[in-house]
């Protein structure tokens, strides 16, 4: 049985660094004003105007437990569709696309793994995160 792959663009946040699944991202863009929405915990930080599409955007430090970010030119939006449901997320840095294949992606004991990880990969001496676009997909529906 072949080992399927599965691509992944490597991104960082602080000194983290972390994979987003490639097939529900739609395009990365250069950080640029927000219009300004009410902040709620877990909520968007602002809209992104798109050609006249308003998409919330999410700080991914925030949705990470980490310490939030002042939005700066340097970070970046990747604009994906976990879900079905267009949304961007602010990163610090994108890095790269890689493939990686099933068998090499660890999946320890997820009470070990940040929210939204699916399991870690070993890549050029970094370890990387490997987002799980189903937890972040569901991170706002109600529970049955």
């Amino acid at each position: 049985m072949a080992d399927l792959s599965k691509q992944y663009l490597l991104f960082n946040l602080e000194e983290t660094n972390m994979g987003f699944p490639l097939e529900c991202i739609k395009l990365v863009l250069r950080a640029a004003e927000l219009m300004k929405v009410p902040t709620t915990s877990g909520g968007p930080i602002g809209l992104l105007d798109m050609r006249g599409e308003m998409v919330p955007v999410y700080d991914l430090r925030t949705l990470m437990r980490m310490p939030s970010a002042t939005l700066s030119p340097d970070h970046h939006f990747i604009v994906a569709t976990p879900g079905g449901h267009k949304e961007a997320f602010l990163v610090d840095d994108i890095d790269e696309v890689v493939d990686f294949t099933e068998s090499r992606i660890e999946t320890p004991d997820r009470s070990n793994l940040p929210p939204f990880v699916d399991g870690m990969v070993r890549h050029d001496s970094m370890l990387i995160l490997c987002l799980s676009e189903k937890q972040i997909s569901e991170r706002n529906r109600p529970s049955n």
